[in-house]
């Protein structure tokens, strides 16, 4: 489930990001995201039929989530304007 609002206050503290261009790899968002605070998990998800790239991160902190997602949401990431939002779901992403 995708949410902008982070009513949950227990965690995890996860962040789908949309939209991303597709010359974005894994390491780059690790890095670009890894600005805000300390990153548990990074998973970039690449399907073949045409859909753009998502990706999620997870941080270890909510404030870290917090920053990243008021600093990132509609920020250039490549080519393309990010859209953000919490992700409330279990960590199966991850897997």
């Amino acid at each position: 489930m995708i949410n902008s609002n982070r009513e949950n206050d227990n965690g995890p503290y996860v962040l789908y990001i949309g939209n991303l261009d597709r010359q974005i790899t894994e390491q780059s968002i690790g890095d670009l995201f890894g600005k805000f605070g300390a990153i548990k998990r990074c998973k970039l998800i690449t399907e073949h039929g045409g859909n753009d790239p998502y990706g999620f991160v997870e941080y270890a902190e909510k404030n870290s989530a917090a920053t990243a997602l008021e600093s990132m949401n509609g920020f250039n990431i490549g080519t393309r304007v990010s859209q953000l939002s919490y992700y409330f779901s279990p960590p199966h992403i991850f897997n």
